[in-house]
Parts: C-alpha cells; structure tokens; sequence
C-alpha cells in the first residue's frame, strides 16, 4: 500500500510540486527575501498544472504506453483533467492577489510554458525539451525571491544559472535512463537526438561548471548554504550516471533525482 501510495504521488507529480516549494523557500532564505504562504501555494499550483498538462498530453501523443506514469494518466485522464481545471481556476485567483511585479514576471513565465505546452502537443517532444523544462523550472522557484530584492547582484545571477544548470543534469539524466523506452514510444529527447557520446560530453562540462560555480560562488561572498547544496546535488547527480545499473532498477533514479530538491530541508527545518 505505502509503495504504490508513493508511486501515485511521483506519477502526479506531487514529488517535484512539493520540491519547488521548498527550493523557493530556501532561496528566498538565502537571499533575504521571504516568501508569502500564497505565493508559495501559487508557485505549487503553476508547477502542477503544468507538469499535470504536459502529462496528460504525453500519454494522448503516446503510440503504446509503457511507463506506468504515462499509462495512469490515460486511464484517468478524464479525473486529471478536471482537478487540472480546478487547480488552474484557484491559481489564477491566487496569482491575482500578488503583487505588481510577481504577477508580469510570472505572466511572462506563463507565456513561455503555455509555448512550450503547444510546441509539445504538435511536435510530441521537442528534440531539446531538457532545457526547455530547466529553464522554466530556474526561472519559476526564483522568480519571487528575485523581484524581491532591492539590487540584484552577480553572486544571484550566478545561483540562478547553477539551478538551472543543475535541473538540466537532473532532467538529462531522466532521458538516459528513459531513453529506450521514450523510443519505444515514439518519443524523443536531447539523448535520442545527439546519442549517448555527445551527451556524456555534456554531462561533464555540466558537472565541472556546477563544481567550478559553486565554489567561485562561495568565493564572491555568495550563500554558503546554497554551494553546498549545488556540490551535494552534483555528487548526487554523478552517482545516478556512474551506477546506471543499480538506479535502474525500480525506477531508483527517478525517487533520488527528484529527491534531490528536497536537500534543502534540512536548512530549513
């Protein structure tokens, strides 16, 4: 019973909705910026809506559904579909209430997602969905501690791009493990499009710019908290695409990559 009451939270998504919530609380404590309850329920509801949507498209475009994820989104698309409606209707109430600056950068924010939504349901995936989804996930956990502040400094802009650096290793590592059965699917990704040499490239340039950032963030009077959790993340990250084998199995890549967003609890609490 615990086990497929854990699965059914990841397949809705309810793991990474929870995940961005307290990234956002996190960096709002280390910038200095709290953040109001509703603005973290409406960044909880943006990022299941949009996942909830992506989802449900997916498992719509699929030629056989093979993932449970997939398959239990069709079996229930009709019930997804409208607490998807609902969670939208209570956003859009919430994102009112927010403040001048929150409510155009989060527009702007909800014009892109809706793009890449309609990109996805015409072109299945896009070749580079990767960093499509890390972009809008940086930019969405930051986006209300960050209008927050007063001046902006380089030591931010570096953190920003660490997140969204560091949610594009967790994503990419997401496609290796998936990769034949996104194939099998009739679905695409960046491991697909550029295969498993160019990629393992990239993962190491990622990961030498995630050590190299987090400790020139350090170095610059950034958060302290924050590169160790950048360096903890990476180590992280490298032992999923080192030990392919053992987190293949089960899934286990998917509860530790999407756990990994959750690290900062322990600052928190």
């Amino acid at each position: 019973m615990i086990a497929r009451a854990y699965k059914i939270f990841t397949w809705l998504s309810l793991d990474v909705t929870v995940g961005a919530i307290v990234f956002m609380h996190f960096l709002s404590q280390e910038l200095g910026t709290p953040v109001l309850w509703i603005e973290a329920a409406a960044l909880g509801l943006a990022v299941w809506v949009i996942y909830s949507v992506d989802h449900l498209l997916d498992s719509s475009a699929a030629v056989e559904p093979i993932s449970p994820r997939r398959l239990f989104h069709q079996q229930h698309t009709k019930v997804l579909l409208l607490l998807t409606a609902l969670a939208l209707t209570a956003g859009i109430w919430m994102a009112s209430l927010l403040s001048r600056n929150v409510i155009i950068s989060g527009g702007i924010l909800a014009i892109i997602a809706v793009g890449y939504l309609v990109a996805a349901r015409y072109r299945r995936w896009s070749d580079f969905k990767e960093i499509q989804i890390a972009l809008g996930y940086a930019i969405g956990v930051s986006l209300v501690p960050v209008t927050k502040l007063e001046a902006i400094e380089s030591w931010h802009w570096l953190s920003i791009i660490l997140l969204l650096l560091t949610a594009f290793i967790n994503l990419i590592l997401f496609s290796w493990f998936e990769r034949k059965q996104d194939q099998d699917e009739g679905f695409t990704s960046m491991v697909l499009t550029l295969g498993e040499k160019k990629i393992s490239v990239i993962l190491i340039l990622a990961f030498v710019m995630i050590l190299l950032g987090a400790i020139t963030l350090f170095q610059i009077g950034g958060s302290l908290n924050l590169a160790i959790f950048l360096l903890l993340t990476g180590g992280i990250n490298s032992c999923l695409w080192k030990f392919t084998y053992y987190f293949g199995k089960n899934s286990r890549y998917r509860a530790v990559g999407d756990a990994v967003f959750l690290l900062p609890l322990f600052w928190l609490l």
